[in-house]
């Protein structure tokens, strides 16, 4: 079944000192919760809202960057029940649906990421591509 939104409830950008030297960049993404939500589609469907946070550090006293938000993904009332019951008992979620929320809060965050960085003056947490010369 689909992801159907997606939305970041926290932003935090920021840059504590200057950069000096070789930074140390850090990342960490991880789904903190899973919650029942309702929405309102054709009719009113429960939904899984997977609650995450992601976070850039730059050195141990640089800068950094939160982001926190959340994933709605639309199953089946049966799946539902499923899925929740697992992460209630063990904190484990379907490898394969596991896989496809993080690759979509990697994309969007990594997007935002790359903006914020830019905006707060510290290098980006990926390489980005570069033109060499022939030469």
């Amino acid at each position: 079944m689909p992801i159907i939104g997606f939305n970041f409830d926290i932003i935090k950008a920021e840059r504590y000192k200057g950069l000096e030297g070789k930074i140390e960049i850090k990342n960490n993404l991880g789904v903190t919760d899973l919650v029942l939500d309702k929405v309102s589609l054709s009719s009113s469907e429960e939904v899984i809202k997977f609650l995450f946070e992601y976070t850039i550090t730059y050195g141990t006293d640089v800068g950094e960057i939160s982001l926190k938000g959340h994933v709605l993904y639309l199953e089946n009332k049966e799946q539902v029940t499923k899925i929740m019951e697992e992460w209630k008992a063990e904190k484990k979620v379907p490898s394969k649906l596991m896989q496809t929320i993080i690759n979509h809060v990697l994309v969007k965050c990594t997007i935002k990421a790359l903006n914020l960085e830019n905006d707060i003056g510290v290098p980006p947490h990926i390489s980005l591509p570069r033109v060499k010369s022939a030469n």
